[in-house]
């Protein structure tokens, strides 16, 4: 078996893959890695590299016929390795989902010495459930504060000094980061201050909520609920109405996002995330 990276437009690469495992493997940060049996590919690693040499697994694929024979724990041992020769010696993954549907590859990667660091509950809902939601529709009858901005018209100043702020919080997570939808996510700003974001983002098919932060600062108490319908109407103008956005439960702000918004018709799963620290 051999291990290599390998070009995204490669032909074969379409022979097993599903459209999602395509559609991240296209995604403009993603190096793709290969397990090469003959001239036959039977397993895919796709991952990341990001801000501050931030690298995540987004995406392991292998051939049915090959699963079980040690394919996958190649390609993380050879992944391992070229970033190791890159001085870089930490890895994440993140899996969200119903619990069963995830039990195969939580065991692959605690047999792979990854530690699971986060666990949270997830919840999924399309646009066109957001847009039939009670605050959308009390909220929409109200004029937009003018202190809501696009992430794209927020001066350069204000992000980078934002940015500092939430470095020195648990929260600091590479902000804007490639995954980030700018023209789709907003702040609020005032006194050339942004006191509170939501960071909308695409991940493994998902339109996915990357951020939501309320500094104390800010005394608008319906901030938040402002800043996410903006990004909803945002979004519906560009996607279909039965798009998935994903939002992950990280913190307080977002408890209170989703016992104001998401209502039984929403599913509700779990989400997983992994760190993996080379010796």
């Amino acid at each position: 078996m051999k291990y290599a990276i390998i070009s995204k437009d490669a032909d074969y690469l379409e022979s097993f893959l599903t459209e999602d495992a395509i559609a991240i493997i296209n995604e403009a940060s993603t190096v793709c890695l290969a397990a090469i049996d003959g001239e036959k590919c039977v397993g895919v690693l796709a991952m990341s590299i990001k801000g501050k040499g931030r690298v995540t697994i987004e995406s392991i694929v292998i051939s049915p016929k090959y699963q079980r024979k040690g394919v996958g724990t190649g390609l993380l041992e050879y992944a391992e390795k070229l970033l190791k020769d890159n001085n870089i010696t930490t890895i994440y993954t993140q899996v969200f989902g119903e619990e069963e549907d995830l039990q195969g590859y939580s065991s692959f990667l605690s047999e792979n010495e990854f530690m699971l660091i986060d666990e949270l509950p997830n919840y999924q809902f399309t646009l066109k459930q957001a847009a039939e939601s009670a605050i959308w529709k009390r909220l929409s009858g109200k004029k937009m504060p003018k202190e809501i901005q696009r992430l794209s018209e927020v001066s350069a100043r204000s992000a980078v000094a934002f940015s500092k702020k939430l470095e020195q919080t648990e929260m600091y997570r590479d902000f804007i980061s490639d995954d980030v939808l700018d023209e789709h996510s907003f702040c609020y700003v005032k006194d050339k201050e942004i006191q509170a974001c939501l960071l909308m983002g695409q991940e493994n098919g998902y339109i996915t909520v990357e951020y939501m932060y309320v500094s104390k600062s800010c005394k608008n108490a319906y901030a938040m609920l402002y800043l996410m319908l903006a990004s909803l109407k945002s979004l519906v103008k560009e996607y279909p109405a039965n798009s998935e956005v994903s939002l992950a439960v990280v913190n307080a702000t977002a408890k209170k996002i989703v016992k104001t918004v998401i209502d039984s018709k929403m599913k509700k799963s779990i989400y997983k995330r992994y760190m993996y620290v080379s010796a």
